[in-house]
């Protein structure tokens, strides 16, 4: 499998982008980390690794459960 990195980086922003999204509706509930991490079955540790970015490579189970905790849909669409 060939990566072409050209086109794989703008959809590392997308999906930092995504995850800001995220954390910025979990802030707007008031809900936090630990809050999540019960409502979800991620760990408190993985979510902020997450939100923090140092998750390079998250699964995409990871994402759609911190997604429904905070009452957002995930969408993916291909251009």
């Amino acid at each position: 499998l060939k990566i072409d990195h050209e086109h794989a980086t703008p959809f590392a922003f997308e999906l930092r982008a995504f995850i800001r999204q995220l954390k910025a509706a979990r802030e707007a509930k008031g809900l936090t980390l630990a809050d999540v991490a019960e409502q979800t079955g991620v760990t408190k540790e993985t979510l902020c690794r997450l939100e923090t970015g140092k998750m390079h490579n998250p699964q995409f189970a990871t994402i759609a459960r911190f997604a429904v905790a905070v009452g957002k849909k995930l969408r993916i669409a291909a251009e």
